[in-house]
C-alpha cells in the first residue's frame, strides 16, 4: 500500500513540474527582465517567430471593433472592468495593432498594442503598450496566448523596421516567473459608511463642462516623478474628455480628480468610480467639494466603491487611505528591455 502511495505522490510531483514548465515555456525563451539593472537597457533581441497554428484556427488583423469589445468584456481578467468608450477609442486608432485568433470563424483570443511615450529619468522612451490580452475561457491552457503574442510581434516586425523597440505588458493578478517593470495594486473604498450623509442638491454639483483643465498643471505634476506618461496637449485633452472630473479641497489644497465609472469584475451589482489622475490646481471658482461631500455626491449618484491605483503620492493626498482595502495586484513587464527596480511612489501614470 505504501509503495502505491509513493508512486501516486511521484506522479503528482511530475505532473505539477511539467505543468509549471508548460505554463512558462514561452516566456523562458523570450527577452524579458530576469535581473534588475542600474539604468534603462535595450536588449535588442526581438525574435521572428515561426508560428504553427492548428488547421481549424486563423489569425486576423482586420477585426470588427464591436466584436472585439464584446469578447474582451466577456473574457478579460481585469479587476476593474474596462469602459467601452475607452476600448473603442484605443482599438479604433489608426496607429494601433489588433490581433485576433479565430476557431471555426469564432473569436477565441485577442491582443492589442498601441504606441506610448513615457519619461524615464527625464529621458523620453517610446514603447508599445500591450493590453487586452485575453483568451476564451474554454480555450485556456491551449497555447493561444503564446500564439497571440508571437503574432503581434511578427506583425509589428512586418510594419515597422525598428526591431529594437520595447513593449510594455500589463498583467492582472498573479505575476510571471520573470521580474516586473512595476508592481502595484488597486485600493478600494466601500462607500456604505457615507450612505446616510446629507443629500447634495444638483446646484452644488460640478459638471465636467464647468471645470477648466490646465495642461500645464498636469505636466507640472508628471515632472515630479521618476517615471511618468508623456502626452502633448491634444493627446491629453483627448484622453480626459470622456472621463469624469471633480475639484476637491483637501487640507487647504485644491486638486482635480479625473476618473471614470466602472465596476468590479465578477460582480454586476456594483458601481465604481475609478480614480485615474489627481493633481494640484489653481482653479479659482469657489464652488467645489471637500472629500466628504464628494463621497456623498458619488453615493447619491449610485456609486458603491471608489478605486485607485496605489501610485504617486496619492497616500499623502487622499484622507484615511490606509483604511482602504487592498484590491487586486497587477504588474507591468518590459519585453526587450531592462531597468532598475521602480517604487510606486516614483510613478505617475495610469494605463
Amino acid at each position: 500500500m505504501s509503495s502505491i502511495i509513493i508512486i501516486i505522490i511521484l506522479l503528482l510531483i511530475l505532473y505539477y513540474i511539467n505543468k509549471d514548465e508548460k505554463i512558462h515555456n514561452f516566456w523562458n525563451k523570450q527577452p524579458v527582465m530576469r535581473t534588475y539593472t542600474s539604468k534603462w537597457v535595450n536588449m535588442n533581441q526581438l525574435p521572428i517567430f515561426n508560428i504553427i497554428i492548428p488547421d481549424n484556427m486563423k489569425i486576423k488583423y482586420d477585426i470588427d471593433i464591436n466584436d472585439a469589445i464584446k469578447f474582451v468584456n466577456d473574457n478579460f481578467s481585469a479587476y476593474v472592468v474596462i469602459g467601452n468608450d475607452n476600448m473603442k477609442k484605443y482599438l479604433s486608432d489608426i496607429n494601433v495593432t489588433n490581433v485576433g485568433i479565430y476557431k471555426d470563424d469564432n473569436i477565441i483570443g485577442f491582443i492589442h498594442s498601441r504606441p506610448l511615450k513615457i519619461l524615464y529619468d527625464n529621458d523620453e522612451k517610446l514603447l508599445n503598450y500591450v493590453e487586452y490580452l485575453c483568451v476564451s475561457k474554454d480555450m485556456r491552457g491551449c497555447n493561444i496566448a503564446s500564439i497571440l503574442i508571437s503574432s503581434l510581434i511578427n506583425r509589428m516586425n512586418e510594419i515597422n523596421d525598428d526591431i529594437s523597440r520595447v513593449y510594455l505588458f500589463k498583467k492582472d493578478g498573479r505575476g510571471h516567473s520573470f521580474l516586473p517593470f512595476i508592481s502595484s495594486k488597486y485600493l478600494c473604498l466601500d462607500l456604505k459608511s457615507v450612505k446616510n450623509n446629507k443629500y447634495i442638491d444638483d446646484d452644488d454639483v460640478y459638471v465636467n463642462s464647468d471645470i477648466s483643465l490646465n495642461y500645464n498643471e498636469w505636466m507640472n505634476k508628471t515632472n515630479m516623478y521618476k517615471i511618468s506618461r508623456i502626452m502633448d496637449e491634444t493627446e491629453w485633452n483627448d484622453e480626459v474628455k470622456i472621463k469624469d472630473r471633480f475639484i476637491i479641497n483637501i487640507d487647504d489644497n485644491s486638486y482635480i480628480i479625473i476618473g471614470q465609472s466602472s465596476r468590479l469584475k465578477g460582480n454586476i451589482n456594483n458601481n465604481v468610480f475609478d480614480i485615474e489622475y489627481i493633481y494640484n490646481t489653481k482653479y479659482t471658482n469657489d464652488k467645489r467639494y471637500n472629500w466628504e461631500l464628494w463621497m456623498t455626491h458619488l453615493v447619491n449618484k449610485g456609486y458603491d466603491y471608489i478605486t485607485v491605483n496605489d501610485i504617486a503620492n496619492y497616500r499623502e493626498i487622499i484622507p484615511n487611505i490606509d483604511e482602504w482595502v487592498d484590491g487586486n495586484s497587477f504588474q507591468y513587464y518590459l519585453y526587450n528591455g531592462e531597468c532598475e527596480k521602480i517604487e510606486n511612489k516614483d510613478i505617475y501614470f495610469t494605463l
